[in-house]
């Protein structure tokens, strides 16, 4: 009935178009009529004035086809009227068809709902509740996809009803525990793959849907056994890191190793009691390594080897600048630095020299360059610089001489 009433209901507001239609099918027909009737008026004109048998009907021609022409035109445009009336129409009851669809989408709700009370007593009822996605009204469109579910929802919703209360409640059963099973699998996956939030996630779905069926419990464990079997694992690597590290002093690689462990595992006993060891015994070591230093420092200046101490001192203010005996060493550090510079260039001076007496002027030059380059503050850059003249000269000689002798033991 209803599928027999929609054009009639469409129809009451295109009264202007089947109006302008059928006025211009009446004028098309019309202008046909006049056009035969206009040819045989001429044709009897040209008849009574002797224009000729063939001008008689040229004119009797030519008046039909005008009428035809001009009732043509009419028609045409009558014809596109009804087929836009057509279309109107058309969309009309596609788009009352699909508001009745989506309200009958609504109803399945409703009934699935109302279904509840009729599937027997031990159902969860927030399971009991869950529609098929595809039978929830949808705001969009529908695509194929969602289409072919519904219609798959609508056919199990149909067996559902023609069922007893019995089979209903078996089928019920069924398709819950399908679903628990889905949820389990997935919170297993997330187990084998380390997703621990994944993980718990699931778990609380099964708990939501699945209050009373003790599947929280069981999964809660295995989640908890996974993810110590992941902490203990991590724990002995880096426990054979660490070894491996502190028996070469490479305490620089422990600290970045311990941060990781502490940050990814916060809440775990093991692992920061683990933490805390190293941590306290990197603090001893560097503690030690810091009394080394100082005492390798006090070694250092009393035995006047001031570029040693140079070098020990800056390793001490890198490495534990926050310690309180580096202030007073700070403040010391230019003279140190002082006397270092003034021992680099009588070490320096003294290779020079050496080097001078045993006539080697190509590898004196370097040290002499370098005293100017580096020290050009002190007396002895002075006197070298004087002397590079000099010592270009022997450089010049020497450099002969070789060649002379070189040329004598060749003849």
């Amino acid at each position: 009935m209803a599928e027999h009433e929609a054009p009639a209901r469409a129809a009451p507001g295109l009264w202007g178009l089947e109006i302008a239609s059928a006025f211009a099918i009446c004028i098309s027909v019309l202008l046909l009529i006049a056009g035969a009737v206009l040819g045989l008026f001429l044709y009897h004109h040209s008849v009574k004035l002797k224009l000729g048998d063939n001008r008689s009907v040229e004119l009797l021609l030519a008046g039909f086809l005008g009428g035809v022409m001009l009732g043509g035109i009419v028609f045409c445009c009558a014809m596109i009227l009804v087929g836009l009336k057509s279309q109107i129409i058309l969309m009309r009851n596609i788009q009352r068809a699909t508001e009745q669809t989506r309200l009958g989408i609504g109803s399945l709700e409703k009934t699935m709902l109302e279904l509840g009370p009729m599937l027997g007593r031990g159902v969860p009822a927030a399971a009991i509740s869950q529609v098929p996605e595809a039978a929830k009204p949808q705001a969009s469109g529908l695509g194929a996809a969602d289409v072919a579910r519904l219609v798959a929802a609508i056919s199990e919703l149909r067996d559902v009803a023609l069922m007893g209360d019995g089979e209903k409640q078996a089928v019920i059963k069924h398709r819950l525990e399908q679903k628990r099973q889905a949820i389990v699998d997935r919170c297993r996956h997330h187990l084998r793959h380390e997703e621990w939030p994944e993980a718990k996630g699931a778990i609380d779905e099964v708990k939501r849907l699945f209050p009373s069926d003790g599947l929280e419990a069981p999964l809660t464990e295995e989640l908890a056994f996974a993810r110590q079997r992941k902490i203990d694992r991590d724990l002995n690597d880096a426990q054979d890191r660490v070894r491996g590290w502190v028996s070469t002093n490479r305490w620089d690689l422990v600290e970045p190793l311990i941060t990781k462990l502490e940050l990814t595992y916060p809440d775990d006993a093991s692992v920061m009691g683990y933490v805390q060891q190293v941590r306290g015994e990197m603090q001893g070591w560097h503690k030690e390594e810091f009394h080394n230093l100082i005492a390798q420092l006090k070694d250092a200046g009393d035995h006047r080897q001031w570029r040693r101490a140079s070098l020990i001192a800056q390793q001490i203010l890198e490495k534990y600048p926050d310690e309180k005996m580096v202030e007073k060493l700070r403040a010391e550090l230019p003279a140190i630095r002082k006397n270092a510079d003034i021992q680099e260039v009588k070490d320096l001076e003294s290779q020079f020299k050496e080097l001078l007496q045993r006539r080697r002027y190509d590898e004196a030059m370097p040290i002499a360059q370098k005293v100017i380059d580096h020290h050009p503050e002190t007396a002895v850059a002075a006197e070298l610089v004087k002397m590079l003249p000099k010592l270009q000269e022997l450089m010049k000689q020497d450099k002969l001489r070789r060649e002379a002798a070189v040329g004598k033991e060749m003849a």
